[in-house]
């Protein structure tokens, strides 16, 4: 799946009232934050044989600890990951993925990035690609404080390369507004609208063949965040969103292009 959209809750640090207090993540090195993320995806590929569709679906519980300034480690507790096609259904076992860290930088506003990443099984390679987790699991935060109407605007970048000619970019553009606030278990919180232009580009050889697939895709998803200053974590994440493109294949006598399109739903809860 080339658009890992996925996301992770986390603590943040609140020292006023919810009305008054810096947007900050909570890092302390006495805590271990536990979520849940939830995402399915519907893709449709219009080949010269007619409409393909494929499904993806992820379900993990996600743990992070904190060290020292930006450090941070995270693992799987429990994971389930599947893919549906017209050759059928993949999902792998995911036993030898659990427990296995993730190296992350994790800032006070929520700006994560991956410093490494486990190994994951070769199982997993046609199903997903869990490396990139944490590239959009959070929400990022403003410099200012939280309060009613506030408007502000983020891009994140994240890039890699591989070998033979594989690489990955995803660009968000994200404009977010707080739009009321909320009493959700005794916790006092912030309820964030959220819309992100997304735009994802890749490459990767096919295995045993002499092709390279490259994807290029854009579009939009929009949501809300629930987002506990009193406690200093995001309480709830829902999303939805939809992209469209084309996926290329190059090598051949000439190069194939499909269309495609990209439908998918997200949920990130706090586990008490």
């Amino acid at each position: 799946m080339i658009n890992r959209t996925t996301w992770c809750v986390a603590w943040l640090v609140c020292t006023l009232s919810a009305t008054s207090a810096s947007a900050q993540y909570r890092r302390s090195d006495r805590d271990t934050l536990r979520v849940r993320e939830v995402t399915t995806s519907r893709t449709a590929l219009t080949a010269p044989t007619g409409m393909v569709e494929l499904r993806s679906e992820h379900d993990a519980t996600i743990a992070v600890t904190f060290g020292r300034g930006d450090s941070a480690r995270a693992w799987y507790e429990s994971l389930r990951i599947a893919a549906m096609s017209p050759q059928g259904r993949q999902e792998p076992a995911t036993r030898d993925a659990l427990m296995r860290p993730f190296v992350l930088s994790f800032d006070a506003r929520g700006r994560v990035r991956t410093l490494s990443a486990p190994e994951f099984p070769a199982t997993f390679e046609a199903v997903t690609d869990l490396s990139h987790q944490f590239d959009d699991l959070l929400v990022r935060l403003p410099s200012a404080p939280l309060a009613l109407g506030l408007v502000w605007e983020d891009t994140a970048v994240v890039e890699t390369r591989g070998a033979n000619d594989a690489f990955f970019r995803a660009e968000r553009v994200i404009r977010s507004r707080v739009v009321r606030d909320t009493v959700i278990g005794g916790e006092s919180a912030w309820v964030i609208e959220s819309v992100q232009r997304n735009t994802v580009t890749g490459a990767q050889r096919v295995k045993g063949q002499p092709l390279l697939v490259r994807t290029k895709l854009s579009g939009a998803d929009s949501g809300l965040v629930v987002f506990s200053t009193q406690n200093g974590r995001m309480l709830a994440r829902q999303r939805v969103g939809r992209l469209a493109g084309t996926l290329t294949y190059e090598g051949g006598p000439q190069p194939v292009v499909l269309p495609m399109e990209q439908r998918y739903e997200n949920s990130v809860s706090r586990i008490p």
